[in-house]
């Protein structure tokens, strides 16, 4: 099997960054870790696209292509697509990437590893999202337009304003009184070319995320779910909501309902059509035990959490991501802690058995 695995913002498809270092950062380190594992299957040989400007690609057996402008990386990228038996995708969701990757590996005749063109257009409007998710009394945080000509705020204080189409938390700010309100609303409007926003009241919790496996299978025309371990979400503090990395503590998962959180991962995975491979939904547990977990976003591509999960399972992970004519049993997770900061640094606690 040649499997042709591309991460965006390091395939040298970007010409310029764009103020997306933090992007390229998680990007960059969930490539090599995904990479390293595909290399370790039987028989299955990877190859990549990588900038040049980056340096010497860090890992050794892989097949890499090295571009230095994003033409060139337009033209890999479709190449392989076609030659390739699958193509796996790791890219950001906003200005339509990640879609757009999805068609022309379609248009090339390619095999998408990964979710439907219908489920991530769905999940990159978090406008259409939050509604879509409120159809299906799927708990979830009201979201309206925010419109930055507009003096008056769309909710009391304190809110949330993000893009309507983003990610990584990409100018993304606490509203929390009336100068707030003032500054992030110039922010937008001085914002060339002009950005699409959303509105969101805010909701104080503990910021978690979950990651799973989606399957369809054929014979039975039913789909599977392999619900990952809770992780804990780590952001700044000053009001942009920054991605710090993660912490998923196999011992103590949460403090909450654990039931209630996969109740919530299997309910969203089945009310959304098309969701593939793996998916990551980012939410939020609110004061209180038995609180009901609000879910904040979707995403459907490799996530950091990742990064964590691949370190405490006892498998090979990326295998799932791959066609089998076997079923694959529920996840077996070593004990301990992992900690992962999105360059890809990760702190294992002694119990967990390497």
């Amino acid at each position: 099997m040649r499997l042709f695995v591309s991460e965006y913002l390091s395939s040298g498809a970007v010409a310029q960054n764009r103020g997306m270092d933090s992007l390229l950062t998680e990007g960059r380190s969930m490539l090599l870790g995904v990479v390293d594992d595909f290399s370790r299957i039987p028989n299955c040989h990877v190859c990549t696209t990588w900038d040049r400007r980056l340096g010497t690609f860090p890992l050794d057996g892989i097949e890499v292509f090295l571009v230095d402008d994003w033409i060139k990386e337009n033209a890999h990228f479709e190449a392989l697509s076609a030659e390739c038996d699958f193509t796996f995708t790791i890219a950001p969701e906003c200005d339509r990437i990640l879609a757009s990757r999805r068609q022309t590996v379609d248009r090339a005749g390619g095999r998408w590893l990964g979710s439907s063109l219908t489920a991530i257009e769905l999940a990159a409007d978090k406008l259409r999202l939050a509604n879509f998710l409120l159809q299906r009394n799927l708990p979830t945080i009201a979201t309206v337009c925010f419109h930055p000509q507009k003096r008056k705020p769309a909710f009391d204080f304190p809110f949330v304003v993000k893009p309507r189409f983003g990610a990584g938390s990409q100018q993304t700010y606490f509203i929390g009184d009336a100068h707030d309100f003032e500054q992030i609303r110039q922010i937008y409007l001085t914002c060339s070319p002009a950005v699409e926003a959303v509105a969101q009241p805010f909701v104080p919790g503990e910021a978690m995320s979950n990651g799973f496996f989606c399957t369809d299978d054929a014979a039975t025309e039913r789909r599977r779910i392999d619900v990952l371990l809770p992780a804990e979400q780590l952001q700044s503090d000053d009001g942009t909501f920054r991605y710090l990395g993660g912490r998923i503590d196999r011992a103590t998962p949460v403090t909450h309902d654990t039931g209630a959180i996969e109740k919530l991962v299997r309910d969203v995975a089945h009310q959304i059509p098309g969701l593939g491979g793996y998916v990551g939904i980012d939410y939020i547990l609110p004061p209180g035990d038995q609180s009901t977990p609000v879910i904040v976003e979707i995403n459907p591509r490799l996530t950091t959490s990742y990064l964590g999960y691949r370190r405490l399972a006892e498998e090979n992970l990326a295998a799932r991501l791959l066609p089998s004519e076997h079923a694959c049993g529920p996840v077996k997770w070593k004990n301990g802690q992992v900690s992962f900061a999105p360059d890809g640094t990760v702190t294992v606690a002694q119990s967990v058995v390497s």
